[in-house]
């Protein structure tokens, strides 16, 4: 938007209306989480296109998905970078584009391979303020894989530094000292 109008970011004035809910917002938002529901919907997709090739290693995805949520031993559980098969870059945008074809084949308005790909270009990045792990619905009948931010200041901060000024306001933001922290 500011590119756009022409303005700058430190022209800006950031106001915030019910601050104290800002860094669970924030941390939703950041966060991405693929399951085995959204894995095999992609490969129904890759085979409504013909990339039969692409549904195998989908299916892969989720067989690895599955056997590491198979030896949890409680509902949730962390994971190393490494314990999801790795795709690399330019597979991960054939996938968005896979996906924008099926959204134009098939008239739908949502694309599982799309979601795939978004959760691999985040999961893909390394930051400490991410926790990866494994969670088990409830109904047994699946599994998630999640990347959960935990530190909202890492979008926050360069924000908060390149804006002229940002107003937060809140009935309830205290302790203050606690949201400058979290916020950056």
């Amino acid at each position: 938007i500011l590119k756009k109008t022409g303005k700058q970011l430190s022209d800006s004035i950031i106001i915030i209306d019910e601050a104290h809910n800002a860094p669970a917002r924030i941390r939703d938002a950041l966060s991405i989480s693929l399951d085995t529901f959204t894995l095999r919907k992609a490969q129904a997709e890759a085979k409504f296109l013909d990339q039969h090739n692409l549904a195998k290693f989908i299916r892969e995805i989720e067989q690895k998905v599955d056997i590491l949520g198979d030896k949890m031993q409680k509902e949730e559980q962390p994971l190393f970078y490494d314990s999801v098969p790795e795709m690399d870059l330019q597979l991960s945008t054939d996938l968005y584009d896979f996906g924008l074809e099926f959204l134009e084949k098939s008239e739908k308005h949502v694309s599982f391979l799309m979601k795939v790909s978004k959760f691999y270009t985040a999961w893909n990045q390394e930051s400490q303020a991410f926790l990866r792990y494994i969670k088990r619905w409830k109904a047994g009948a699946g599994y998630s894989v999640i990347r959960q931010c935990l530190d909202p200041s890492i979008f926050t901060t360069d924000l908060f530094d390149n804006v002229h000024s940002a107003i937060l306001m809140s009935g309830t933001l205290k302790p203050q000292f606690m949201y400058r922290d979290l916020l950056g």
